[in-house]
């Protein structure tokens, strides 16, 4: 099992809904902004790369993450600081919310807004702190939800779509907020993104089994045999990912910030996303093939597994009669991958055997009285 953690640095932050004007330089000024500008880039522990396979693996480059910047607590700076509302329209509560939902992308280690042009700041007001949330794949439109100091995001789910959510905080006095970055020792400090995979990952390899149990021989005719699809059945068919909640500010975390609803089943798939090819299952016991990328699963106690074989010389397909059961002693965590091993036996045909015995003139024979 592996866990891919990623730290991404944010240095600072403004609401693009109120953009004031601009100069010829691209720079973006908000009323109330501080000098201290938001700036994104990422540590050199990041850990996770986006690309058109289903899980993320590794460092590389990836686009359409979406970042908010909300108010944590109110500061001591300032008296009577309105309570925190993320999202009102009520103008005393504008830097309650300074990044709401901004495109970001990765290059290399650093980060960057998906527009060049803008440019984010701390509030000069210094009435709160703030936390950085951090979430992929980005969405708008209808699949977001932002209000009652809640963001929720709705995904359809396939078993292809590796869900990544992360958060920016911290206890120490003004963080974050532009009153902490002018403090000396402060400057040149960042925020750190924890980005953490919350899907749990399932990779699939095939060998083949014993012809006789217990003994070390493959049958000859599974050179014959190959998997030609694997699934996840009864899976959740959307996922709701809750990318911050002003109510469980401590208690959100990638163990609990997604929910599914609905059923579905995933197809394991290859690294470009189709249903894989029939894949041989082998001759040799101790060797392990490889089948497709993985699938992504909302974590959960338990999976059901559906496995076909094929005889690629007949074009006869057989696929698993009973559900065969994915059982952790506790629920399959989030950022891990599980392999599953498959081992295949040689299918056999249902055949009776039956003797006929001749008739045989019983000694003990009734009698009727007319």
């Amino acid at each position: 099992m592996a866990v891919v953690v990623s730290c991404v640095i944010l240095p600072g932050c403004s609401n693009e809904e109120n953009v004031y004007g601009d100069d010829s330089s691209g720079t973006l000024f908000v009323p109330g902004d501080s000098e201290v500008e938001i700036l994104l880039s990422l540590s050199n522990q990041s850990g996770i790369a986006i690309d058109k396979r289903a899980a993320i693996d590794g460092d590389g480059d990836f686009e359409n993450m979406g970042v908010f910047c909300l108010a944590r607590q109110k500061q001591d700076i300032n008296a009577s600081p309105e309570d925190i509302n993320w999202f009102s329209t009520d103008e005393a509560s504008a830097t309650a919310c300074i990044m709401n939902n901004v495109q970001a992308r990765k290059t290399g280690g650093d980060v960057t807004w998906m527009d060049a042009d803008k440019h984010y700041y701390y509030p000069i007001s210094q009435f709160y702190s703030y936390d950085f949330y951090g979430y992929y794949p980005y969405v708008t439109g209808n699949d977001i939800t932002a209000m009652d100091n809640r963001v929720e995001v709705t995904y359809e789910l396939d078993g292809t779509k590796d869900i990544i959510w992360g958060r920016a905080t911290s206890n120490e006095q003004y963080a974050y907020s532009a009153t902490y970055f002018r403090q000396s020792g402060n400057k040149g400090r960042y925020p750190t993104l924890d980005l953490k995979h919350v899907m749990t990952r399932f990779k699939f390899q095939v060998a083949p089994g014993a012809e006789v149990e217990g003994g070390d021989e493959v049958s000859p005719a599974m050179k014959d045999y190959a998997v030609s699809k694997v699934m996840i059945v009864n899976a959740a068919a959307k996922a709701v990912l809750t990318v911050a909640d002003f109510n469980q500010m401590t208690a959100l975390d990638e163990t609990n910030c997604l929910t599914g609803s609905g059923y579905t089943s995933y197809v394991l798939c290859d690294e470009e996303g189709t249903p894989i090819e029939p894949v041989m299952v082998g001759m040799d016991m101790n060797t392990m093939t490889s089948l497709g990328e993985s699938i992504l699963a909302i974590p959960q106690s338990e999976y059901i597994v559906r496995v076909t074989l094929v005889n690629m010389s007949t074009g006869d397909e057989f696929v698993t009669e009973h559900p065969l059961k994915l059982i952790n002693s506790s629920t399959f965590q989030p950022g891990h991958t599980y392999t599953v091993t498959i081992t295949a036996h040689e299918p056999k045909e249902v055949q009776l055997q039956a003797n006929l015995n001749a008739w045989v003139d019983a000694e003990d024979n009734p009698s009727v009285n007319l």
